[in-house]
């Protein structure tokens, strides 16, 4: 009697036991349920009218477009408060905007047809994503660095080590945004030392038969603007 007792009273513990760790997984999985289901469906829209839904849960969610499209959106409105800052009531912020906003720039209404064609063909262009990431993180980086800026800054990009017969080339961010390479290699602009160029983030390019071709991002803003490329040699 007392063996079937202490069964029985075997089975209700190891019952119990199994139930509450089955009541602490259930307690445990309720915030992580919440938390996805409290994503809210966001839409991205470009100041040439273009527009697409990015939902926060369903067939069409996709983690790296949803967070990408809450980056522009906060970098929209951190660079709101930053001219507001700046500039107040007073006429300027133009150019600012200009050189900083991820939808002057294009990079709002790219991230658009990447989403939109990733869903037409069914493929996501990961590599685009993540080009579109890096921009959206340098634009970041500027505004918080950024107090203002002249609208056409001299510039004073050189090279290092200097090399004779070598090739400095450049295009702004804007221009560069959405292009294949081949529209690239029509847009590039030869640069002149001291030249003036507007406000605003670039590509510049450099090529000699004696180095390894370059590609370094400059950030046009301070009056005068000076960097030194650093390149390799063959």
């Amino acid at each position: 009697m007392q063996s079937q007792t202490a069964r029985f009273s075997n089975c209700v513990i190891v019952s119990f036991s199994l139930a509450l760790r089955i009541l602490i997984v259930v307690i445990a999985t309720v915030p992580i349920a919440s938390a996805l289901d409290s994503r809210i469906d966001l839409e991205l829209v470009a100041g040439d009218g273009s527009r697409v839904s990015v939902p926060g849960s369903g067939i069409w969610y996709d983690r790296t477009e949803y967070e990408l499209t809450q980056e522009i959106m906060e970098i929209e409105q951190k660079l709101n408060e930053k001219i507001s800052n700046i500039y107040g009531e007073s006429s300027g912020a133009s150019a600012f905007r200009t050189a900083l906003s991820p939808d002057a720039l294009g990079i709002t209404g790219e991230l658009i047809d990447t989403i939109e064609l990733g869903r037409r063909t069914s493929g996501k262009d990961r590599t685009k994503l993540s080009e579109i990431k890096s921009l959206l993180d340098w634009i970041s980086e500027m505004i918080d660095k950024s107090r203002s800026g002249s609208d056409s800054p001299i510039t004073h990009i050189s090279v290092n080590p200097s090399i004779e017969g070598i090739s400095i080339e450049y295009i702004h961010l804007r221009d560069y945004i959405g292009l294949t390479d081949d529209q690239r290699n029509q847009a590039w602009v030869l640069y002149a030392f001291g030249k003036r160029l507007p406000l605003g983030l670039y590509y510049f390019r450099i090529a000699a038969p004696s180095i390894v071709p370059r590609t370094a991002r400059i950030s046009v803003w301070d009056d005068p603007t000076e960097a030194v490329i650093q390149v390799r040699t063959k």
